[in-house]
């Protein structure tokens, strides 16, 4: 899965990751040929950050205690134009969409 995030600056980035293989001994199972063998068996190797060069709208979901939140964040030239409240949990305090 990738992971994105929304910078301070309004940019747009992930981190890139290979999947590694994890040497038997350090498994959770290492002395295990079959299936509980497998467990642990690979590791994401995260790199540095790179700017996603975006142009359009993206969804995203916050939980909060009352439910779920979704918002809008449109995005110009690789830079944050705006974030919109679209659904909000009903138990939520005044704050409007839009």
């Amino acid at each position: 899965m990738k992971v994105y995030t929304i910078t301070a600056d309004g940019r747009l980035s992930w981190r890139p990751y290979e999947m590694e293989e994890v040497p038997k001994e350090d498994r959770a199972y290492p002395d295990d040929d079959g299936l509980k063998g497998f467990i642990g068996s690979r590791r994401r190797v995260e790199r540095d950050p790179e700017d996603v060069p975006f142009r359009g709208d993206i969804r995203f979901y916050a939980k909060s205690g009352s439910g779920w939140w979704e918002f809008k964040a449109r995005f110009t030239e690789g830079r944050l134009a705006r974030i919109e409240v679209l659904e909000r949990p009903e138990a939520s305090p005044d704050i409007e969409p839009g």
